[in-house]
This record gives C-alpha cells, structure tokens and sequence, in this order.
C-alpha cells in the first residue's frame, strides 16, 4: 500500500507541474499578444500577468528554437550548427544592431565561432579536451 500512496503522490505531482507549466505558458502567450498588439509595453504585461523575465526569455527562446529545429532537423550537424550561429547573428543585429556601435566586431565575432567548431570525420563536434 506504501508503495501505491508513493505512486499516487508521485503522479500527483507530475500532474500538478504539468498544469503549472501549461499555466505558464499561456500566461507567456498571452503577454506576447498584448505587447505585440501594443496593448502594453513588455515589463507592464509581465507584471500584469505575473511572469518573470527569466521565464518569458525561456518561453520566447524555446519557440525560436522549436521553429528553427523544425526546419534545420534534416540538415547534416555542420550545417546545423551553421545555421544555428547565423540565426543568432540575425537575431542580435536585429534587437540591437542599430544601437551597438561596434556591429560589425560582433558580426564578425559570430563568424569566428563558426569557424572555431571542429567535426571529427563522422561529423560530430569535437571536444576540446
């Protein structure tokens, strides 16, 4: 019977943090909507909603990251990981680009990381050891 209780109680929370999960993230959708329909800035509707930056930021970079998986899944690691570095370029030039004075330094420093990543011959990224 213990052992039953502790499945119970196990699934139980497995259940109350799915449902606290799913909250969140309607709550993040939701603060998404508002500020792009300009209904308030960023940090009014995560106060509004109660979310935190650090969860919003998550929320927002999961998406990002499930839309490029979706359509880089089937590309060889190199290519992937290519086109994983440029999509952060664009995303940097595209929040803050126009402010950041040395852009180009950045760019370029994007570029090198690329570069920097070694594939052995089965074309997995290396360690550094």
């Amino acid at each position: 019977m213990l052992l039953l209780n502790h499945n119970l109680t196990e699934d139980y929370s497995i259940a109350e943090e799915l449902m606290q999960t799913d909250d969140l993230i309607r709550k993040c959708k939701v603060v998404q909507m508002a500020v792009r329909d300009g209904d308030f800035t960023l940090e009014e509707a995560l106060k509004i909603y109660k979310v935190s930056k650090a969860d919003y930021i998550n929320f927002t970079a999961n998406n990002l990251s499930s839309l490029a998986n979706d359509s880089f899944s089937s590309e060889p690691l190199r290519q992937r990981t290519e086109d994983a570095l440029h999509l952060l370029e664009i995303i940097y030039v595209q929040l803050v680009g126009r402010y950041d004075p040395h852009l180009g330094k950045r760019r370029r420093y994007f570029k090198k990381i690329s570069k920097e990543i070694e594939f052995d011959t089965a074309g997995k990224i290396q360690s550094e050891d």
